[in-house]
């Protein structure tokens, strides 16, 4: 009898030095405001369609300006000429250049 209540005795101190050990995690209702506001998908929605409009708004005022653009182009054709047209059998080759602004 004395053993059980020596392991009982025991285990209830082990009990609760383990129950203490845990860290007070309390918190204040402002620490509750702030983290809700943090983790709200509303409010992060909220915050990206902010982001986006401002965004647009810079797209909106760089469009006023003119725009440039240029591009050039060239192309090499390499055939064979099987002479039906001049007579001589051979190579051909057409070069071709493309200027472009606007």
């Amino acid at each position: 009898m004395k053993k059980i209540i020596l392991i009982l005795c025991g285990n209830f101190l082990w009990f609760g030095s383990v129950i203490k050990a845990q860290p007070d995690n309390s918190w204040t209702l402002e620490a509750c405001i702030t983290y809700a506001l943090e983790q709200n998908i509303q409010v992060r929605k909220g915050s990206l369609s902010n982001q986006s409009l401002e965004y647009q708004a810079e797209q909106a005022k760089a469009q006023r300006f003119p725009s440039v653009s240029a591009s050039i182009g060239q192309s090499f054709n390499w055939s064979r000429d099987d002479g039906s047209v001049s007579g001589e059998s051979g190579i051909a080759s057409i070069n071709g250049s493309n200027y472009s602004i606007s």
